[in-house]
């Protein structure tokens, strides 16, 4: 499945907005001064036929600010990879037993599992600074991400 159809698909079945940058769709899991993004893609299964697929992806957070669209007319945004952090949702049990591609709808708990990672995440600039520290949106550092992974391992499952 294309990302920008599986994206538009999880948007619709969730009822979720979508940002579209140029090269990948995201969903918005949370719009504050900190704009909370999850960027799904599909992977097969292995050991399964090529129709097994799930979703995995990469949580993207970002302040609202550095949101920069592309030239008029388009309607996608910059990715402006070193205001961003992130991480792989590979890095958190729990999502991928809910997240089976097939010709049902997405199981819900795959979106409550998600939301439940990035509500625990400050909504404003000041409080990702005390959670990474003052650079976190300023420099691209693998120690930002290994620290937002950390935290997000502490995050108790619903």
């Amino acid at each position: 499945m294309a990302q920008a159809e599986l994206t538009a698909r999880l948007a619709d079945e969730f009822g979720l907005e979508v940002i579209k940058f140029l090269h990948s769709d995201c969903l918005v899991l949370g719009d504050g001064e900190v704009i909370k993004l999850f960027q799904p893609t599909s992977k097969r299964i292995v050991g399964c036929g090529p129709q097994d697929r799930i979703v995995i992806g990469d949580f993207i957070f970002m302040l609202r600010r550095d949101l920069k669209r592309l030239r008029k007319p388009s309607q996608k945004y910059e990715f402006v990879f070193d205001k961003m952090v992130g991480c792989p949702s590979a890095n958190f049990l729990g999502l991928i037993e809910h997240s089976q591609i097939s010709n049902s709808p997405f199981d819900p708990r795959l979106l409550k599992r998600l939301q439940n990672l990035v509500s625990a995440l400050p909504d404003n600039h000041k409080g990702w600074i005390e959670l990474l520290g003052g650079q976190v949106f300023e420099t691209n550092s693998t120690q930002h991400t290994v620290n937002l992974v950390k935290y997000l391992r502490a995050v108790p499952q619903t």
